[in-house]
């Protein structure tokens, strides 16, 4: 019988099975004639027929680890617009479908807790988005986040002298710098199951601090890139002053373990300063 192939989802027109007329369709087209989207690739309409993104959020309380219940997430994005819904009683809500490179805008406006307030791009790659809330209040606190892989990533945070001499590491073994810092939250089963947090509380005039992330696992720079670990440092300035986003977005193999986030003194959020680089091995001398 003749062919009856769509041209736009058919590899070729021309040729069909004999018996059922069946046509060659491109990936993610479906029918006889090649004339429709496969399920789950709705994107974009046919023949477009681009993967329908669905992302599955995890609100936590970063500072005690912890799924919230009944926080709202907003998404907004060009292809359906406003899409908003609750967390259920572990923290998760799915949110979708999106098309693959869209920008999708964040928003999360919860009674006791900072503001929520990023772009993301929509990616075949990524459906789970871990977003850390901090409560508000006086201090200012650093917040990690990342994906699966690697399984553990440490946040640390080292206090320096006008000498340049270490007055203090905060760090998995070290969760305390006298009254002034403390290690809150310490994960190692991957950035999926709960970030790290680190509360500031004051720095003495004359101190620099450096804040870095680690590569326990021993992963990053070998056969993975900071970039693929998706990892996140998230400033929080205190009393909801603001917020920084700063992406770990080296994409070298080139052995780095380390990668410098900023630097800040006594002025704590205001005079943070980010760096935003992987290095061999983190000292004063990487600060601004």
């Amino acid at each position: 019988q003749e062919c009856q192939c769509n041209a736009e989802g058919s590899t070729d027109v021309t040729t069909c099975g004999a018996q059922d007329g069946q046509c060659a369709c491109k990936p993610n087209v479906v029918g006889q004639n090649c004339d429709a989207c496969a399920e789950g690739y709705s994107m974009g309409g046919f023949p477009s027929c681009q993967k329908e993104i669905m992302i599955k959020y995890h609100v936590i309380d970063a500072l005690y680890n912890k799924g919230m219940e009944s926080v709202e997430v907003k998404n907004t994005a060009a292809t359906n617009g406003l899409k908003s819904g609750l967390t259920d009683a572990g923290g998760f809500v799915y949110l979708g479908p999106y098309a693959p490179g869209e920008s999708i805008q964040i928003e999360v406006n919860h009674d006791g807790f900072d503001a929520v307030d990023q772009v993301i791009t929509a990616s075949e790659d990524v459906d789970f988005m871990m977003l850390g809330l901090n409560p508000t209040g006086p201090d200012l606190r650093l917040v990690l986040t990342w994906g699966p892989t690697p399984s553990d990533l440490d946040s640390r945070v080292v206090f320096f002298n006008d000498n340049g001499d270490e007055v203090c590491k905060l760090y998995w073994n070290n969760k305390k710098c006298d009254d002034y810092a403390t290690l809150d939250v310490d994960e190692t089963n991957g950035g999926d199951n709960g970030p790290e947090t680190i509360t500031i509380k004051s720095i003495a005039p004359g101190i620099k601090a450096m804040y870095y992330v680690y590569d326990y696992s021993n992963l990053i720079g070998r056969t993975m890139t900071w970039v693929a670990s998706d990892a996140k440092a998230n400033i929080f300035g205190p009393n909801g002053a603001g917020a920084k986003i700063v992406p770990l977005n080296t994409s070298d193999l080139d052995g780095k373990r380390y990668f410098v986030v900023g630097c800040f003194d006594s002025n704590g959020f205001t005079g943070f300063s980010t760096v935003g680089r992987s290095v061999d091995s983190p000292n004063v001398s990487n600060c601004p």
